[in-house]
């Protein structure tokens, strides 16, 4: 599932993206795995692949939507008053020290509190700037936090945070590099059980490549790059101690198609996976 929650210039139809997170940020419950008794190993790695998996399918789309509105070369800062950060106008919208810097904080959702802080900065000429005309590449950067009001009962708490530099956003072909973290503490209270989730997962995306036909990013999809996620799970279950494990998938993009190396502890696979088509 494709979400992203971020800035939206007025007159474009997509968003400013940095969110780049596991999966869907709206996604308040987590479905609860099994695991046998023994947690192991290579019976989790399926549900690890789903989740960085879906990770990856989410920061596509979220880059593809930061690149079209870097299409837009002709927004200037007046512009920006009218942004949208996900499903609701912002708190503010202000330059910072040539940052457009928009707000959305103290949301209440029902269940918990929305804080949404999104930055974004062109660079004319090797500068910084709030005006997008003529630039040659952009700083984003998003902090995107969810917590719950009542721990009690099922509820799942996130933080993403997310920092990309994109270069070569006026021409056919445009680069990404940067960092992206997401925290997740998932709690899932049943009948006769209560099942924890928590998730701390840290990546990196070197030399992402996507092409442009017109105002299109390859559909979000990347031609070329490389990527290392680390994933530490932990699963608990009532009053047992909590089983953590540390992964790490190192990634290769070809055209959409990923060729992934993962390590856990002295386990070792690989295996290919189509993402998406370009």
């Amino acid at each position: 599932m494709r979400f992203i929650k971020s800035l939206l210039p007025a007159g474009t139809t997509v968003s400013l993206t940095v969110f780049l997170a596991l999966g869907c940020s709206d996604d308040k419950k987590l479905t609860p795995p099994t695991p046998p008794e023994d947690h192991g190993i290579e019976s989790m790695l399926g549900l690890i692949q789903s989740q960085v998996h879906e990770y990856l399918d989410s920061a596509a789309a979220a880059m593809e939507a930061g690149l079209e509105v870097a299409t837009f070369i002709d927004v200037d800062y007046t512009d920006i008053g009218d942004a949208f950060m996900g499903p609701g106008l912002p708190d503010s919208t202000v330059d910072q020290r040539r940052w457009i810097v928009s707000y959305l904080t103290d949301l209440s959702s029902g269940t918990g509190t929305l804080s949404i802080i999104d930055s974004l900065a062109y660079v004319v000429n090797g500068n910084l700037s709030i005006n997008a005309r003529g630039a040659q590449a952009m700083y984003v950067k998003h902090n995107y936090g969810f917590v719950s009001d009542d721990t009690t009962v099922t509820f799942t708490d996130r933080t993403n945070r997310g920092d990309l530099h994109i270069t070569g956003i006026d021409g056919t072909t445009a680069t990404i590099n940067g960092e992206f973290q997401v925290t997740i503490r998932d709690k899932f209270v049943a009948s006769d059980s209560t099942v924890w989730n928590n998730w701390i997962i840290n990546s990196t995306v070197s030399e992402l490549a996507f092409t442009r036909t017109g105002l299109t990013w390859t559909t979000g999809c990347p031609n070329s790059g490389t990527c290392t996620v680390n994933v530490e799970y932990q699963y608990g279950r009532n009053e047992d101690i909590p089983t953590t494990t540390e992964w790490q998938f190192d990634i290769t993009f070809t055209d959409g198609t990923i060729a992934a190396d993962v390590a856990v502890g002295q386990l070792r696979t690989s295996y290919d996976y189509t993402l998406c088509t370009p």
